[in-house]
């Protein structure tokens, strides 16, 4: 009988060690799952930005969470739209609006220059920039007249009611990058513009619109305009043929101060009547077919023009022009400082209206020489990059030497570059032929021929609907 209860008590014991065997089995299979989870995590490698992931880190593959469950709003099973940024405004050019005061009336004017609009009235300062022209999104910026004396500001095509007296340019209906809110103030007496919300103290009467605050969009612009598309065939300068620095960032002017006073200094990219555009069905010097940005070689593919607006003067030391040494400015949106300038005996007419500057902006050199500068033509191989004479490409300086001969006035300096592209065997020059992706400088015999800034360049984008897509990179180093 003791055997027999033995053998029971051994079944039940081996029973037992079989149930706890299978619990500890599914323990660890719930564990084991658990441990699955951390396999959710990704090692990520990728550099994108658009997933906010950080090389060599993990993440998880975070379950879909709906906005209003965050937000602790109840699901209507609809999904929540996100906002996502409006894309940078695409505009042709600006004009600086300032504020000026007449007396006891505040109003508004457009101008590039600390100044109002004539002499008796007081500027106070800038607001932003105010589109030249249309673009979409945004409206007419009025003057109207209240009572036939104050000067008010309104969006409203009837000027609400008032008298109409012009307008100053098209102003952004909604915020879009690049703008900030202007108000409609009033005094009780007067209406102007702010940027303040609390109206600098005086009454709001609400938003006007959304302004610039800067001129230049970006580093790069196209050759179109949205209301005047850039077509094959068209010359690329046929839509914008001035650049300044409304368009471009690189070409930002600036002020030089010698002891004969201030000037300013603009600067512009031009794009001639004769000089590229885009063909379709063509061959280009290596035999391949396609679209292609063109040049026929030897004609101009743009102009540089620097002015001063008081002229760059100096005095001169014998034949040196020292107050011009050690003078720095932008040139295609890199700085460069004059490091030796002089004047000297011409060949022509034995007179002293040859002139020399030599500049340089960490590396680079950059020497400019014209054998006439009393005169208004262009003068060839007067340009120097790098101890590269760029025998493509033309040079005038404009300038006035004082009757006594004490001083000279430097009042524009324009640099042209004529097509020259490499065509096979090496060594020839040619037609420029730029196939879709690629940009100017690739094409170049000469690629120093693009002067300044060794990034700039003029992209070719392809052709779509007969439009074409030809941009201007330019950037500010």
């Amino acid at each position: 009988m003791a055997e027999e209860n033995k053998g029971v008590s051994l079944i039940i014991l081996g029973i037992v060690a079989v149930l706890a065997i299978v619990g500890l089995v599914l323990l660890f299979s719930k564990a084991g799952s658990t441990g699955n989870a951390v396999n959710n995590y990704e090692s990520s490698l990728s550099s994108d930005s658009s997933d906010n992931s950080v090389t060599g880190e993990f993440k998880l593959k975070a379950p879909k969470i709906s906005l209003n469950k965050i937000l602790g709003k109840k699901t209507t099973g609809k999904q929540v739209p996100v906002a996502t940024p409006s894309p940078a405004p695409v505009y042709s050019s600006a004009s600086r609006i300032v504020r000026c005061v007449n007396g006891g009336d505040i109003f508004e004017s457009v101008q590039d220059t600390n100044k109002c609009e004539v002499s008796n009235q007081r500027y106070v300062g800038p607001l932003g920039f105010i589109l030249k022209n249309q673009e979409a999104g945004t409206a007419l910026l009025q003057r109207c007249m209240v009572g036939g004396r104050e000067a008010m500001t309104s969006t409203d095509p009837n000027c609400e009611g008032q008298q109409k007296a012009g307008s100053l340019g098209y102003i952004y209906t909604s915020a879009q990058p690049n703008t900030v809110p202007l108000y409609r103030c009033y005094t009780g007496k007067d209406h102007f513009l702010s940027l303040q919300s609390n109206c600098d103290g005086a009454k709001k009467e609400g938003v006007t619109g959304h302004i610039l605050t800067s001129r230049g969009p970006s580093d790069t612009v196209s050759m179109s305009t949205p209301q005047d598309p850039l077509k094959v065939n068209q010359l690329i300068g046929s839509v914008r043929p001035t650049l300044t620095d409304y368009d471009l960032n690189g070409l930002k002017g600036g002020v030089i101060t010698t002891k004969f006073g201030v000037t300013r200094y603009n600067q512009y990219l031009q794009f001639p009547p004769s000089g590229g555009r885009v063909i379709d069905n063509g061959i280009d010097n290596f035999g391949n077919k396609g679209d292609f940005l063109y040049w026929q070689a030897g004609v101009p593919m743009f102009n540089w023009k620097m002015d001063f607006e008081n002229g760059l003067t100096s005095s001169v030391i014998g034949l040196d022009l020292q107050d011009l040494k050690d003078k720095t400015f932008n040139i295609l949106g890199k700085n460069y400082e004059i490091i030796e300038a002089f004047i000297g005996n011409s060949s022509i007419g034995g007179q002293n209206n040859f002139i020399k500057i030599e500049l340089i902006s960490g590396n680079d050199r950059l020497t400019l020489k014209d054998d006439d500068y009393t005169d208004n033509n262009y003068k060839q191989s007067s340009v120097v990059v790098n101890n590269y004479l760029l025998d493509d490409s033309e040079l005038k300086v404009n300038a006035r030497l004082a009757p006594d001969g004490k001083s000279i006035a430097v009042s524009q300096i324009e640099y042209r570059s004529r097509a020259a592209g490499i065509t096979p065997p090496k060594g020839l020059k040619g037609d420029i032929y730029v196939q879709q992706g690629h940009s100017v400088r690739e094409y170049l015999y000469t690629p120093e021929d693009m002067i300044g800034n060794q990034f700039w360049d003029i992209k070719f984008g392809g052709v779509t609907n007969n439009i074409v897509n030809v941009e201007v990179y330019l950037p500010q180093q």
